[in-house]
């Protein structure tokens, strides 16, 4: 999946997100409505992605965030269901006006 990323988006993957292992990556159109995804949803989600579907259907703190003001959006420390609390970086890939949403676990973070 990481070789077929545009490369600005894996650009800022490796740049500006820590180490990771278990990321969620979820691409979205310019409106939000789900195009694909990558990683275990169940880790971070109480529902599994569907393409077609609105991306606040799945995650509701990002109703009204596709597109965001501001690219990259970064949300600190949302709560994502009922075991997970996620950073959710969002960001556009320019060429094709898709949406990238990179969920990153800090539950253990959160806890400390």
């Amino acid at each position: 999946m990481l070789n077929l990323l545009p490369e600005p988006i894996l650009k800022y993957l490796i740049d500006k997100l820590p180490p990771f292992t278990g990321i969620l990556m979820i691409k979205t159109t310019d409106e939000g409505v789900v195009a694909g995804w990558y990683g275990n949803p169940n880790d971070y989600l109480e529902n599994q992605p569907v393409e077609g579907q609105d991306i606040y259907d799945i995650v509701p703190a990002l109703f009204g965030m596709i597109p965001p003001l501001v690219v990259p959006a970064v949300l600190s420390r949302i709560q994502t269901s009922q075991q997970c609390i996620a950073d959710i970086h969002i960001v556009q890939d320019e060429d094709s006006g898709e949406f990238w949403i990179f969920f990153v676990n800090q539950t253990k973070e959160v806890e400390n």
